[in-house]
């Protein structure tokens, strides 16, 4: 089924609604059951360790941007760090109109210390509360536009360091129901720029954008955006 859901959770998923595109930009949502038929997960999220030289680095990359956006308002722009030209930039991007880019400010010697740790991944695994079976949600190694177009050129640092398991905490419940919305410029944007990497067979895969949304299976307390990640 050609609904934009990446094939490592299509075997998990309920769709919540149908696939739609909206000025360029296509979405998908759904919800994840087990195999054997459960809908309450114990989420865990593993983190890694970062110098603090690099996290500084990130910090001031962070600040940076918070200072454009207020001149560009995320309603309009998406504001992105990336390559051109040699160089690394804070730029936006108008949402809609993918050539219509403003490059902001040249962050390329602080982007090269935060990049003297291998990139640091985003890991989150769901953990049936009936028969205890690990689905893995969101690994950035191997998830989304970047693991998977840049795969042979990525390196990260794969040394877990500590799990955070996920408790509600209105009531304490070790256990949610999880929503995913999946965000990509769409299959035939996708299909365009994809170098012949990205294909009919996969462009699901290279999705850059990823929210999770929770809900306590104990009181129903909802949880937006638990994460919310671009991948791209």
């Amino acid at each position: 089924m050609d609904n934009g859901i990446p094939k490592h959770l299509k075997s998990y998923v309920v769709m919540v609604n149908e696939p739609k595109s909206l000025n360029d930009i296509f979405k998908v949502a759904a919800s994840i059951k087990c195999s054997c038929g459960v809908d309450a997960f114990n989420i865990v999220t593993e983190k890694w360790e970062q110098s603090h030289e690099s996290k500084e680095a990130e910090k001031q990359i962070n600040a940076l941007k918070e200072r454009y956006k207020k001149n560009f308002p995320s309603n309009r722009w998406r504001m992105m760090d990336s390559g051109y030209k040699g160089r690394w930039w804070i730029f936006v991007e108008e949402k809609g109109n993918i050539n219509n880019n403003k490059y902001l400010e040249d962050i390329t010697d602080l982007w090269n210390v935060s990049l003297k740790d291998p990139l640091i991944p985003t890991y989150l695994s769901a953990i049936c509360s009936k028969c205890s079976q690990q689905i893995v949600i969101l690994d950035t190694r191997y998830h989304g536009y970047d693991a998977f177009a840049w795969q042979d050129t990525l390196k990260f640092n794969n040394n877990f360091k500590t799990k955070q398991k996920q408790k509600c905490r209105t009531c304490g419940n070790n256990n949610s129901k999880i929503t995913v919305k999946i965000s990509s410029t769409g299959k035939d944007d996708l299909l365009a720029e994809g170098d012949g990497i990205i294909n009919e067979e996969n462009w699901q895969d290279a999705f850059d954008w990823i929210t999770i949304d929770l809900e306590c299976a104990g009181c129903g307390k909802i949880t937006k955006k638990y994460l919310d990640l671009e991948t791209a």
